[in-house]
């Protein structure tokens, strides 16, 4: 018998996947897709907005100085103690100097140089040496100097790179190389000046100073000299 064929049927051979729809590769299309910003990041479970980072702790940069005077009866003593409390707190005699002669008071001065977390415990220690006549100290906030210098050094290094590549740029025109050239040495001198003062704030502020004058109540009576030998 004959099964009559429909001419219009769409029913694919058995065994046969569908054809798979064809993408859209619209290049306009494509281009509007990838300028679509990105979505913002979700809110916290909680329903807050989202945390902000964390801010560094800014770390004081301050000047310490002082200047203590105190009467001993005696001046010798008084040299050991002061090398003692120099090396307990970690630091240093800067500059002493002794003065005076037999019959006469004599009076000594050191200038120490200590760790900045330790000034307090020094300016104890050297009033407990004697009778304190004078005790004057001042500090010196520097902090917002130092972190403006170094946002300066930052914003001139960067200056100094892009001036860097764009001598190379202008080597085939000597005039415009001479005036990049010159521009840039001028951005390197301030950067060495700035980077200077950054140091010294660092060195002043990291070590105090302390100014200790020592006197003696009396006239200053030399031990009696060895007599000589007998001889023989």
């Amino acid at each position: 018998s004959l099964v009559a064929l429909g001419c219009g049927s769409s029913a694919q051979p058995a065994g046969m996947a569908a054809p798979s729809p064809k993408p859209d590769t619209d290049p306009a299309a494509a281009r509007a897709a990838a300028r679509q910003p990105a979505p913002p990041p979700a809110a916290p479970a909680a329903g807050g907005k989202p945390a902000d980072p964390p801010e560094q702790a800014i770390t004081r940069r301050i000047v310490y100085n002082a200047a203590v005077e105190v009467v001993v009866p005696e001046l010798d003593p008084v040299r050991e103690k002061v090398e003692k409390l120099v090396a307990d707190t970690n630091g240093y005699v800067a500059k002493s100097e002794v003065t005076g002669a037999a019959g006469a008071r004599r009076s000594a001065t050191w200038t120490l140089k200590v760790p900045a977390d330790r000034f307090r415990d020094t300016l104890n220690a050297v009033a407990a040496l004697g009778s304190v006549v004078r005790n004057v100290s001042d500090s010196q906030d520097v902090t917002e100097e130092y972190y403006d210098l170094e946002a300066r050094v930052r914003s001139l290094k960067a200056e100094e790179e892009s001036l860097a590549k764009f001598l190379k740029e202008s080597a085939a025109n000597l005039e415009q190389y001479f005036k990049v050239r010159e521009q840039l040495l001028k951005v390197r001198l301030d950067i060495e000046k700035a980077e200077g003062r950054l140091k010294y704030l660092a060195a002043v502020s990291s070590m105090s100073t302390v100014v200790l004058t020592v006197r003696e109540e009396g006239a200053y009576v030399p031990p009696p000299a060895s007599p000589p030998p007998a001889p023989p």
